[in-house]
């Protein structure tokens, strides 16, 4: 099919989106619009204007034989019953966004955390009833494991991980870095990830400095090369938390405790890597498993299903011959 360059934009949004059952309005099609597949590597402009594909999705012949629209949103063609499903998945994505922030409330004061953001499909609010609190935690450098292990503990305490007493709204701190590693390209699949890439892009920030989510954004610009427009985590008042600045004073007096004890973080490292479950040690072995271990980065993904999505959106894009 022959498709312009922004109808082909619009086209791949819309079908990488559908892998997720979510329909797209067309400020969110602007918002994470997609390149085609034709770009120039490296080039790095801001991709289409909001109006230019406004235009086209009212003007494009090619595109009115592939979309429906209805109650705002566009969809492939036969796909109109995601439109309530979104509307459903909202208000899940609502309660667990409400649930998460009364816990990471609790969780922002763990030693060396200096950041938390919500990630994966409920940053979007397309989560299910089944699905985790994913979070992305942001800690002090050459303190990871340290953070971590408070972090997890506390969690693990009041039985709120995933699986624990059933819990379909488990939190599940499966991802951390420290404060001097946030560039995220090296974590990414080798042929392409797109998925990454928009999961990369679209964090929600609840707790900690916004310094620390600007420099997350200033150090992902790779981007771009998948989402132009690639715009930099919004901090919602309804979402962010505000910190307590007594217990934030007492989490600093507690730093001072380990930074006594220079070992300590050595020993949090060592007794965590010996109750990892062997699997996940083993992953970490494999590149593009999804987990990843070193002082720097832990990320515990080992259902990892960013090659998945990848084969499906190719595939989907095949099978309209685009």
């Amino acid at each position: 099919m022959n498709l312009s360059s922004i109808e082909q934009s619009i086209l791949r949004t819309i079908v990488y989106f559908d892998l997720f059952s979510y329909p797209l309005t067309e400020l969110e099609i602007w918002k994470w619009q997609f390149r085609d597949m034709n770009h120039e590597s490296g080039n790095m402009n801001q991709g289409h204007r909001l109006n230019e594909i406004v235009e086209t999705l009212e003007k494009s012949k090619g595109l009115k034989g592939l979309l429906d629209f209805r109650g705002g949103f566009y969809f492939l063609k036969g796909r109109g019953e995601l439109i309530e499903e979104r509307k459903r998945r909202y208000v899940i994505s609502d309660h667990k966004f409400n649930r998460a922030r009364f816990w990471i409330g609790f969780l922002q004061y763990a030693p060396f955390v200096r950041a938390i953001a919500i990630c994966n499909n409920l940053s979007y609010h397309n989560a299910k009833d089944s699905s985790d609190i994913d979070l992305l935690v942001i800690t002090e450098p050459e303190h990871i494991w340290t953070s971590r292990f408070f972090l997890t503990g506390f969690l693990k305490l009041f039985r709120l991980r995933p699986g624990d007493r059933k819990n379909y709204d488990g939190l599940c701190p499966s991802f951390f870095v420290s404060s001097n590693a946030l560039d995220m390209e090296p974590l990414a699949l080798k042929r392409g990830d797109l998925h990454f890439a928009f999961l990369t892009n679209d964090i929600t920030p609840i707790a900690g400095h916004k310094k620390y989510f600007e420099r997350f954004s200033a150090a992902n610009l790779w981007i771009k090369e998948n989402l132009p427009a690639g715009l930099a985590p919004i901090f919602h008042p309804r979402r962010q938390l505000e910190s307590e600045a007594l217990v934030r004073g007492l989490q600093r007096i507690s730093e001072k405790f380990f930074l006594i004890l220079p070992l300590i973080e050595k020993f949090f490292e060592k007794f965590q890597r010996r109750i990892l479950p062997d699997e996940l040690s083993r992953l970490a072995e494999i590149p593009d498993s999804g987990v990843f271990i070193s002082s720097d980065v832990l990320k515990f993904h080992k259902n990892d299903r960013r090659a998945y999505f990848r084969e499906k959106f190719e595939a989907k894009l095949k099978e309209l011959c685009f």
